[in-house]
């Protein structure tokens, strides 16, 4: 099924996609999930970037926007699963979205000093 996918997940750069765990086996994901509900399309670069990280820590690790370079940011993974939304993908995109939304509200605080 992951063979569908021509663009990395993260940072959306055409690739040959492999398989990334979202929530890294060793910790409790499920190793053969032909659902799609645990893996996700990335390149051989981000995924090494991601590693055995838990998936809280990676989303929280993440830009919001592509730094100066292309490379995994939150919005570049939002609009991936907003274009390949499923139910499997449901989850992620839940807490992709959650996520952005916690930094708006803190660089408001920042902005007005709280």
């Amino acid at each position: 099924m992951y063979r569908k996918y021509r663009n990395c997940a993260y940072c959306l750069l055409p690739c040959a996609p492999t398989r990334d765990h979202a929530r890294p086996q060793h910790l409790g994901g499920k190793l053969h999930d032909h659902r799609g509900q645990n893996w996700v399309p990335a390149c051989v670069q981000c995924n090494a970037i991601k590693g055995g990280l838990p998936w809280s820590w990676w989303i929280r690790a993440l830009p919001v926007r592509p730094e100066v370079s292309l490379g995994p940011s939150l919005e570049s993974f939002e609009q991936w699963l907003l274009d390949h939304l499923t139910p499997g993908f449901k989850w992620m995109l839940q807490d992709v979205q959650a996520e952005l939304t916690r930094r708006k509200i803190r660089e408001q605080d920042i902005l007005i000093g709280l």
